[in-house]
C-alpha cells in the first residue's frame, strides 16, 4: 500500500469518527433534552460551543496519538488501545474544561450518554475497519509486490515471514542472486515496488543494488543479519546523522500513556479506599491484633521503578520474631497465622497497597515488586530480570492474573513470571490494564488466586 493510499485511508477513519461523533452528540442531546433547536438559548451558547471542543480536541488526539496508523501486521489490539488511549485523553480534557469554566453548565446524563455510546462504536467500528483492512490485505488484489535479494538468515526469516502473513500486503514476486538477473527482468517491464537486500556479512554487493534501485526509480530496504533474538519490536532512532537501534517498545516511556495510566490508577485506587478501606482496613487490623501479637500492619523495603526501594505496606500475615523474613513463603508454612493464611488466600493483605499507588510509588498493574535481597539474587541468575523494573510494580500483574503465583522452586518459574512481567512492558495499553484487572478480580472471586 501506497503513502497516497494510506493517507486517504487515514483521512477515510478520521471523516467517520467525526460523523459518529457529531450523530451521537445530536442523539445524545436529543434523548436529553427533547430539543434540538438552535434556537435554544442554553442550548446555543453551551452545548454548540461544546461539539465545536469536541469534534476539535478528537481531530488533534487523532494525529498526536497516531489512532488512524496503518501498517503492516496491525493487530486490532493496538488500534483499539491507541482509540481507547484518545477516548480517556479527550474525557480528561473534557473534565479540565468543565473545571475550569467552574459551573454546572453541562448535563451529567446527556455525558453519560455521549461518551458511553460514542466510546462503545468507535471501539467497535475500529476493531471492524482493522479486520476488513487485514481481509483485504490477505487477498493479494492490491498487493506490493517485492523483489528479495540475497540469502542469508534474515533474508530467509524475512521471507518466512512475508508467506506466514500475508495480511502485511507484500508478495515476493521474485528471489534474485545477482545483478544480471535483475537487469534481465527490467528489461521485461517486471519492475517490483521495492528490493528488500539480505545479505551475508561481508558481501560487497549492496551499493551496486542500491545504485541500480535508485536508477531505476525502486525503493531500496536493508534486512541487516544481526543474529539477535530479541529484535522484534525494535525501532530505530536518529541521533544527529547516526541511527540508533531500539530493541524494545515501551508504551510508557511516552507522557501522555503515563498520565492514562496514572490517571487510571488514581481513579480505581481512590474509588476503593473511599467505598472499601476506610472501614475495612481497620476491622481487618482488629481481627489481626486479636488473632495474633503485634502491629496489624507490615512495612518491607521493596524494590520499585528503575530498582530504587520503597516502603510496601502490608496485612500483616506472619507472626512477629520469626526472623526469616526473606525465606519465600511456602505451602503450610508454619510462619502464616490463622488469619493470615485467610487474609493471603483472598489477597486481601495487599489492600494497603492502594495506599502505595496514590502515594504515586505503585501501580495497580504492573510487575510484583520484590524483596531487596529476592532483587539482588535473581538480576544475577535471570534474564531480563532488571528490564521489569522499567515501570512502577503494581498490586498485581499480567504473570498473576495468568496463574504464575506462589513459591519459585525453580528459576525457570521465576523466568516464566519476568517473560509476562516483559512482556506486559512492551505490549502495555489501558485496554490490557483493564483486562488484568478485572481478570485477578475474577481470579480472587473464583478462588483461583491462592498460592503466592
Amino acid at each position: 500500500m501506497n503513502n497516497r493510499s494510506q493517507k486517504l485511508l487515514r483521512i477515510f477513519q478520521l471523516f467517520g469518527d467525526v460523523v459518529l461523533l457529531n450523530a451521537v452528540f445530536a442523539i445524545a442531546g436529543w434523548i436529553r433534552f427533547d430539543d434540538l433547536k438552535v434556537e435554544n438559548e442554553q442550548y446555543y451558547n453551551y452545548y454548540i460551543q461544546l461539539l465545536v471542543f469536541f469534534n476539535l480536541i478528537w481531530a488533534l488526539l487523532s494525529v498526536g496519538l497516531r489512532i488512524y496508523e496503518l501498517k503492516p501486521g496491525t493487530e486490532i489490539r493496538t488500534a483499539v488501545g491507541r482509540s481507547l488511549n484518545a477516548l480517556i485523553v479527550h474525557l480528561a480534557l473534557f473534565a479540565v474544561l468543565a473545571f475550569s469554566l467552574k459551573g454546572d453548565y453541562y448535563s451529567r446524563l446527556f455525558l453519560i450518554y455521549f461518551y458511553s455510546a460514542f466510546g462503545v462504536l468507535v471501539l467497535v467500528s475500529r476493531m471492524l475497519f482493522i479486520t476488513l483492512w487485514r481481509s483485504w490485505l490477505r487477498t493479494g488484489r492490491y498487493a506490493r509486490t517485492i523483489w528479495l535479494v540475497g540469502d542469508s538468515e534474515a533474508g530467509q526469516s524475512f521471507k518466512a515471514e512475508i508467506e506466514t502473513h500475508p495480511e502485511y500486503g507484500y508478495r515476493i514476486s521474485k528471489h534474485l542472486m545477482s545483478i544480471q538477473h535483475a537487469e534481465q527482468e527490467l528489461k521485461k517491464n517486471k519492475k517490483p515496488s521495492e528490493i528488500y537486500c539480505a545479505f551475508t556479512r561481508g558481501d560487497t554487493s549492496l551499493g551496486e543494488w542500491y545504485a541500480l534501485a535508485e536508477t531505476e526509480g525502486i525503493r531500496f530496504r536493508f534486512l541487516p543479519d544481526l543474529k539477535w533474538t530479541n529484535i522484534r519490536h525494535a525501532n530505530v532512532e536518529l541521533l544527529g546523522d547516526v541511527p540508533v537501534l531500539i530493541p524494545r517498545k515501551e508504551p510508557l516511556s511516552y507522557w501522555h500513556s503515563r498520565l492514562i495510566k496514572r490517571t487510571f490508577d488514581l481513579l480505581i485506587s481512590l474509588l476503593i479506599f473511599f467505598a472499601v478501606l476506610w472501614w475495612l482496613l481497620p476491622l481487618l487490623a482488629v481481627i489481626i491484633r486479636l488473632d495474633s501479637k503485634g502491629n496489624p500492619f507490615f512495612v518491607q523495603r521493596r524494590s520499585g521503578i528503575n530498582g530504587e526501594e520503597f516502603p510496601c505496606f502490608k496485612l500483616r500475615t506472619m507472626r512477629v520474631g520469626h526472623g526469616k523474613e526473606e525465606e519465600q513463603v511456602r505451602e503450610g508454612d508454619s510462619r502464616i497465622t490463622a488469619v493470615g493464611i485467610f487474609l493471603r488466600k483472598t489477597s486481601l493483605d495487599e489492600l494497603p497497597q492502594f495506599i502505595n499507588v496514590i502515594l504515586g510509588q505503585m501501580s495497580i498493574v504492573g510487575p510484583r515488586p520484590h524483596m531487596l535481597e529476592h532483587t539482588e539474587s535473581y538480576r544475577q541468575r535471570i534474564d531480563e530480570f532488571m528490564v521489569r523494573h522499567w515501570i512502577k510494580p503494581g498490586i498485581t500483574g499480567l504473570a498473576q492474573a495468568m496463574g504464575l503465583r506462589g513459591e519459585t522452586k525453580e528459576d525457570s518459574d521465576m523466568a516464566e513470571r519476568v517473560k509476562a512481567d516483559v512482556y506486559y512492558l512492551e505490549h502495555w495499553s489501558i485496554l490490557l490494564d483493564i483486562k488484568v484487572f478485572f481478570w485477578t478480580i475474577g481470579n480472587v472471586l473464583t478462588g483461583r488466586n491462592s498460592g503466592r
